[in-house]
Formats: C-alpha cells, structure tokens, sequence
C-alpha cells in the first residue's frame, strides 16, 4: 500500500517537472519571438539592409525589407 502510494507521489512530481519544462519552454519561445519581430522591425525602420548567405551552397538565408527592395 506505502508502495504505492510513493510511485504515485513520485509519478506525479514526475509529471510536475514535465509540465514545468514544457511551460518554461513555451514562455521562452514566445519571448524569442517578440524579440524577432521587434529586432525585424527595427532593421526596416533604419532603411539599412541586411543579407545572410549559406556559406555551403550560397544560398539566401535572410534579407531585410530594405535589401530586398535594393536587390529587386
């Protein structure tokens, strides 16, 4: 009976943890997130533009309103 009451105790702080984890995470992306948009949004307000190419295969990674606008 003690037993089993102490797996359960156990699971549940198991549990507990978990939900904390995946809480924390789910906070943390939603900060990164508001930071993208507010860094993006700066990067276009300043009419500088910005280019980041894969250095394998020299692809486009990322560009800034301004640069597109530069390399249309």
């Amino acid at each position: 009976m003690i037993g089993k009451l102490l797996n359960s105790i156990v699971l549940f702080g198991i549990v507990a943890i978990a939900g904390m984890v995946v809480t924390y995470i789910a906070q943390i992306r939603g900060k990164m997130s508001q930071l993208l948009n507010e860094n993006l949004n700066l990067l276009n307000k300043m009419h500088e533009g910005i280019v980041v190419v894969s250095e394998k295969d020299r692809s486009l990674q990322f560009a800034s309103l301004p640069a597109v606008r530069l390399l249309n």
